[in-house]
């Protein structure tokens, strides 16, 4: 599994590859909210020592897997498409455009990386939404419904146990 892992997160040299943050998940996302709508106004993310070169859907794996509840992974679609519409237009922003990758692209590598999402999915997803207070209990994980009870059906279903 080791190198699985390993190889999932590997730069593809002929590939095209980011700075990832290495470590993205909830603890490590800050949020400004309008004090009077309460709605997000600004993000910023902490915490970058685990940072490096690979593929974009690095981070996002590690985000979504680890830190997103199961109603969110259902609209994966919807995610990598919002995700692929604002790094093609944030790239467009910065004078980049000749850089943008195509959508084929980010969903070969979404499958090509997915053993690192399993692998985020199992090991962070009990620490990521545990209950600052306690300790997670590994065992209650699997039975809850906001755990691995309703995240591995959808790993079969986007068919990552066959890779």
């Amino acid at each position: 599994m080791v190198s699985h892992i390993r190889k999932a997160n590997e730069r593809d040299e002929a590939g095209y590859n980011v700075l990832n943050h290495g470590d993205l998940w909830l603890n490590n996302v800050m949020f400004k909210y309008n004090e009077d709508t309460q709605e997000v106004q600004d993000v910023r993310l902490v915490d970058y020592q685990l940072s490096y070169y690979s593929s974009p859907v690095i981070d996002l794996l590690y985000l979504l897997i680890s830190s997103a509840s199961p109603d969110v992974l259902e609209n994966l679609d919807v995610l990598l498409t919002e995700y692929y519409i604002t790094l093609c237009g944030t790239l467009s922003k910065l004078g980049y455009q000749n850089l943008q990758p195509s959508m084929d692209m980010l969903k070969t590598e979404w499958n090509k990386r997915c053993k690192f999402g399993v692998y985020s999915g199992i090991s962070m997803r009990a620490f990521a939404l545990a209950d600052k207070n306690h300790v997670p209990d590994m065992n209650k994980l699997l039975v809850e419904e906001n755990s691995m009870k309703r995240i591995l059906p959808l790993f079969d279903k986007w068919g990552w146990f066959n890779h």
